[in-house]
Formats: structure tokens, C-alpha cells, sequence
């Protein structure tokens, strides 16, 4: 709770002085804490409107409904008391104080024979249990946050797969977003420039706020073919203009705002989340009226959203291209005979069915990176929910047993939600070249799937000499590195089904080291070697050694990632047993350059 002042709430003839020294006693103990004294209980349910409240102290004389009504009123859906009471009774009663405890009450104590200290002790464990419930409750709603995000994810990109034209699913993507962060209306869009350098939104997905019959002919005119938006002197405009997120918690007095036409409902709350490919500016989605406003936490927990609508425009416009140049070849195929026309139809059919398994396989990799991540643990979690009835029948369930429970499976919970966070991390689009860690880099993506090599019996090992800062994209050279590393491990298993027990154990070595201006990462593995048939042209589009199994541009794309875009080399050499890859990445004291 820190130096945030709190709210101990008094109900009843409790003395005041018991009351202030509870608070001197809390503030000693680093609790920031004053007492609110309440004769009734209606002026009791009002300070606990107010918030910020740590615990209540009670009478109790079960008089009468309205004191278990106030219990009751402060249970939240799971049945846990939002503030921590304690009961203080009269005269000793089992029947109430077993009434009490089954609704969640810390403690029932007897007015006649309580003194301060075990007064000021069930105090100090009541706020002690409730910062408990809070962190595991904000751990379990983050959690489900971020499954539905990632279901919402992985739902638009596999039907994605099957049309790539956005607009229906921009509209399904724009109502997940809306309900993932409460707002009343939004929109989805991509960013053009034309030739003259001026920008434009041309909107993939909007809700309908049509206010009149002209506004509503306009919405059903314009929802097909999408809303031109012109006028970037708005809040929508500066997105655009800054490549940043946009956040407005009073839009009307706004600098930035816009004029709004006569009749549209009013903007209450702006936020306004730019959309990436690479370090390009593609899209940008713009929401408004959430309760409570926006907040830069709420950008960063979208950036996996951003990120997939970003890639899917770009993949749509790439789309385009390829549809046009399918259209110009055919053109010109029509002047060529039926050989030549059906065997560059046949190439051009190929192509796609590739880059379509390049797709494929890439979103396969992740889920089933976080499929073995989440196995155990789940299988733990249920465990402990089964034993849980056979314990009961058989009369083992006390105190330290829930306490023991509730432990293990917030542990296990906050674990699953951490793989989730380091996923979206992962994935993350780098906008500018930065300072990193090689070593951190690489450990980074070998504890993504170290699991993966612990089932296919395979040794994965990192040394460093020192630890080299290397300057470039971290993710892009994380996505290099996976790629490298995942060959690797494909190629031990192949090896593995071939030889049986006569290989024995898989390994991949890697090791950190400088080189002059450069940081050298060598991954080396004994799964045999690449075959010299294709070791000249390794790094080519479209060849692998995999058959069927593979696409043929992981390897392409790596070379493209380090040499193209970070100024790095990437070779490649076979060794006893295996194939030894470097990578040669510029180091940050070998440039002119101060980091941020």
C-alpha cells in the first residue's frame, strides 16, 4: 500500500481512542492510516462507497437483518468480502460467529475479554488477507485479459489464412476490440499517402453511430467499399503525424481535436493506437469512451492486437500486388503457347502455396511453444482441484491446507500468465535500431522453447565471453536466431529417426564472443550437416531440406533480417556431426553512436 492514505472504518460503540491507536499502530507498522467513525450502519456502507477503505471494525449484536445485509452487500461474484471485517460481539454466540466466518469475516472476537494487542494483531491480518484476494483476483482478470486477447488474436489470423481481404474481419477484430477495452465506438483503418506526400485514412471497419437519416444513407453507402477520411488536422490526424499513441481524457478542449459535425455524439475519452510494419506506419485504430478514460498500460497490453492488424494490411496489400501481377502475367501469357502459359501458372500456384505454409507454420510454432509451456502446469492445477474432494471426505481440509492450495495454484496461474506476457513481448514490432544484450537475446528465446528440446531429448547450452551489446532490431534478431535454432532442432530429430540409439543425445551449442567491431554468435549443432547439393544456394528463397515439411524461407528470411536490415552477416559451414551458422552483429562500442 506504500505512503497511500487508507480508511480504517469504525461501526458502533467502539471506543474512539481504541480507534486511534489501531491507526497510530498501523502508520508505525508503514500502513498510512485514519479512522472513520460510523454510529450506523448506513453511514458505514457510505465511507466503503468512497474507497480506499483497509478494514472495518464492527459491533455485532445480530439484532437484526441490516448487519449481515451490510456483510452481504460487500461480497463481490466469487463470494470474498471486497473490505476485511472484523466482528466485535457482546456476549459469545457460536451460532453467529459460524454464521459469520461462512460469509468471510477475519475475525469474531469478544468485547469483554479483548485487549488492544489482539485487537491491533486480527487488524494487521485482516488487510493482510485482503491485499492477498486483491493480487490474486487482478492476477486472475489479467490473466483471462490476456487469453482473450490472444483467442480474438489467433481466431481473425487463422481465418485470415483462408481470405485475405480484411474488411469482415476488421469488423469482427474492431467489436473484439471494443469489448477488450469497454468503449462505445471505434474504428480500424489503413494509412495512404498519395503522390503528393498528403495522408488519408481509408477505414477497413467503423461503427455505425449514424445520428439521422442522412448520416444513416451515408454509413450504408460507404460500408462496402470503406469511409475516405481526409482531414488529418483531428485527433486521428495526429496519430499519423507523430507515429504514436494518442490519449485524450478531455477530447473537447483537446489542442488537437477536430470540429465534430452537428448531431455526433460527444467524445468523452480518445485513444488512438498506431499500427506497424516494420518501422513503416500502415494503420492505426481510433476508439473513444471508455469509463475511466485511457492509459498507456492499455496501449501496451493492445501491442500484440496492433501488431497482428498491422501485419494483416500489410499481408492484404501484398495481396494486391501479387493479385496485379497475377493479372498482368496472365495478360501475358495469353500471347504465349499452352506450354509455357500452364508451366508459369503452375510456378505462380506453387509460390503462394508456400508462402501460404510460411504462414502457417510461423503461427504453428507459437502455439505450440505455448501449448508445452502451459501442459504441466495445467496438469498440475487440475491435480490439486481432484484432490481437493477425496481430502474433504476425508476430513484433511483445514486453514494451512486452502492456505497451501491457494499458494501452489497462484503460483502455477502467475506462471502461465508470465509465458503469456514473454510471448507477447516476443512479438512485439521494434520501430528504431536499439542497444541490447546478445547473450540476453538469445537465452530469451531458448527459454520460449526450451521445453520443446527437453521432449525430443535434445541439450541446449549458451556460453558468453563477457556480454556483447550489439546494435540493431532485439526482436528481429530474436526472430533470426529462432529460425536458426528451430532448423537445428529439426535437423536432430530427422537425424534421430534415422540412426535410432546409435546418435545418442541431441545438442546445440551456442557460444558469444566478440570479434573485432563485432559480436559473433555461433550455433552449432550435430544434426548432421547440410547436404551439398544445396550448401551453395542454402540461402536462397523456396530450398530446404525438409521436403514437404518445410517452406524454404526461414533461412532467406534470416539473411534478409541481418544482413539487410542490421548491418550484419550471416554465414554458414559444415562441421563434424552438424552444421556450425555465425552471425556477425555490429557492436555498439564499434559504431558512432550514443544509445538513448
Amino acid at each position: 500500500m506504500g505512503d497511500e492514505q487508507l480508511n480504517l472504518i469504525i461501526i458502533g460503540d467502539v471506543p474512539e481512542a481504541v480507534g486511534e491507536r489501531l491507526c497510530d499502530r498501523l502508520s508505525e507498522a508503514g500502513r498510512q492510516c485514519r479512522p472513520l467513525r460510523a454510529a450506523l450502519i448506513e453511514e458505514g456502507l457510505r465511507y466503503c462507497g468512497n474507497g480506499g477503505c483497509c478494514c472495518i471494525v464492527m459491533s455485532y449484536r445480530d439484532s437484526g437483518g441490516s448487519e449481515l445485509g451490510f456483510i452481504e452487500s460487500l461480497r463481490d461474484a466469487a463470494g470474498h468480502l471486497r473490505i476485511p471485517i472484523i466482528a466485535l460481539s457482546e456476549t459469545p454466540d457460536l451460532a453467529a460467529a459460524v454464521r459469520l466466518m461462512k460469509l468471510g469475516v477475519s475475525d469474531y472476537l469478544l468485547k469483554e475479554t479483548l485487549n488492544e494487542d489482539d485487537l491491533y494483531g486480527a487488524v494487521e491480518q485482516a488487510i493482510e488477507k485482503g491485499i492477498a484476494l486483491r493480487e490474486r483476483t487482478n492476477s486472475h482478470e489479467q490473466l483471462l485479459k490476456s487469453n482473450n486477447l490472444l483467442n480474438a488474436i489467433h481466431r481473425i489470423q487463422s481465418k485470415f489464412l483462408l481470405s485475405p481481404n480484411p474488411r469482415t474481419l476488421m469488423d469482427e477484430l474492431l467489436v473484439a476490440l471494443l469489448s477488450l477495452t469497454d468503449s462505445e465506438f471505434g474504428i480500424i483503418g489503413e494509412v495512404l499517402t498519395d503522390d503528393n506526400g498528403q495522408e488519408s485514412l481509408n477505414a477497413f471497419a467503423v461503427s455505425n453511430i449514424a445520428w439521422d437519416d442522412q448520416t444513416r444513407k451515408l454509413f450504408e453507402k460507404h460500408i462496402e467499399d470503406g469511409f475516405k477520411f481526409h482531414n488529418m488536422d483531428n485527433l486521428i490526424g495526429s496519430i499519423i503525424k507523430t507515429g504514436k499513441a494518442v490519449i485524450s481524457d478531455d477530447p473537447p478542449n483537446d489542442s488537437r481535436r477536430g470540429g465534430l459535425p452537428e448531431g455526433h455524439p460527444e467524445l468523452r475519452s480518445f485513444l488512438g493506437i498506431p499500427m506497424y510494419s516494420g518501422s513503416k506506419l500502415i494503420g492505426l485504430a481510433a476508439l473513444a469512451n471508455r469509463e475511466g478514460g485511457y492509459s498507456e498500460e492499455l496501449v501496451e497490453f493492445l501491442q500484440p492486437f496492433s501488431s497482428a492488424c498491422g501485419n494483416m494490411i500489410e499481408a492484404y496489400r501484398n495481396y494486391q500486388l501479387r493479385v496485379k501481377a497475377e493479372d498482368d502475367l496472365r495478360e501475358l501469357t495469353l500471347s504465349l503457347g499452352d506450354k509455357m502459359r500452364k508451366e508459369a501458372m503452375n510456378r505462380l500456384v506453387q509460390e503462394r502455396l508456400l508462402i501460404q505454409q510460411s504462414k502457417m507454420a510461423a503461427m504453428g510454432e507459437m502455439i505450440n511453444a505455448i501449448a508445452h509451456q502451459w501442459k504441466q502446469p495445467l496438469n498440475t492445477l487440475a491435480l490439486l482441484i481432484q484432490n481437493m474432494e477425496e481430502d474433504l471426505e476425508d476430513n484433511k481440509i483445514d486453514r494451512p491446507y486452502i492456505n497451501n492450495v491457494i499458494f501452489e495454484s497462484m503460483t502455477l496461474i502467475n506462471f502461465m500468465a508470465a509465458t503469456v506476457e514473454d510471448f507477447r513481448n516476443f512479438f512485439k514490432p521494434a520501430k528504431e535500431m536499439t542497444a541490447f544484450s546478445a547473450k540476453k537475446a538469445v537465452e530469451d528465446i531458448l527459454a520460449l522453447i526450451y521445453l520443446q528440446f527437453i521432449n525430443r531429448n535434445i541439450d541446449a547450452s549458451v556460453e558468453c565471453e563477457g556480454d556483447p551489446t550489439i546494435w540493431g532490431y532485439p526482436n528481429e534478431f530474436k526472430q533470426a536466431v529462432l529460425n536458426i535454432v528451430n532448423n537445428a532442432r529439426d535437423a536432430i530429430t530427422d537425424r534421430k529417426r534415422r540412426l535410432k540409439t546409435a546418435m545418442g543425445r541431441g545438442k546445440i551449442a551456442i557460444t558469444i564472443y566478440e570479434e573485432g567491431e563485432y559480436a559473433v554468435v555461433r550455433i552449432f549443432d550435430n544434426g548432421g550437416g547440410i547436404p551439398d547439393t544445396i550448401r551453395h544456394k542454402l540461402f536462397e528463397p523456396y530450398v530446404t531440406t525438409k521436403g514437404d515439411k518445410g517452406t524454404g524461407v526461414g533461412l532467406y528470411m534470416s539473411k534478409n533480417i541481418i544482413e539487410g536490415n542490421m548491418n550484419g552477416r550471416l554465414d554458414c559451414e559444415n562441421i563434424k556431426d552438424g552444421a556450425c551458422f555465425k552471425i556477425y552483429m555490429p557492436l555498439l562500442c564499434g559504431l558512432n553512436v550514443v544509445p538513448m
